[in-house]
């Protein structure tokens, strides 16, 4: 009769403390598990296209422009799929 009172009081406790720790986990982020990477300082996005014919098109007279100007281009311009298309991407420095 012990044991069962026993694990009636503290089995709902032990499980409501778990929720607890795992909530607090979530909401102030204790380690980096479930959540996306930041994208890099220096990366900005410069265009987006619905398909991918027309984001390399648009890559590449990216690419020209910033070649025209004097502006490191080789593999700093990349297109990257997204939700809903292709996004252009060009990381400075």
């Amino acid at each position: 009769m012990t044991g069962a009172l026993l694990m009636g009081t503290t089995l709902p406790t032990i499980i409501g403390m778990g929720v607890v720790a795992r909530t607090t986990e979530t909401m102030f982020g204790k380690g980096e598990r479930g959540r996306a990477r930041a994208a890099r300082p220096g990366t900005s996005t410069v265009g987006v296209a619905r398909i991918k014919v027309n984001a390399e098109k648009f890559a590449t007279k990216y690419r020209r422009a910033l070649r025209r100007k004097g502006l490191p281009y080789t593999g700093r311009v990349k297109v990257k799929k997204v939700a809903g298309g292709y996004a252009i991407t060009y990381r400075r420095g």
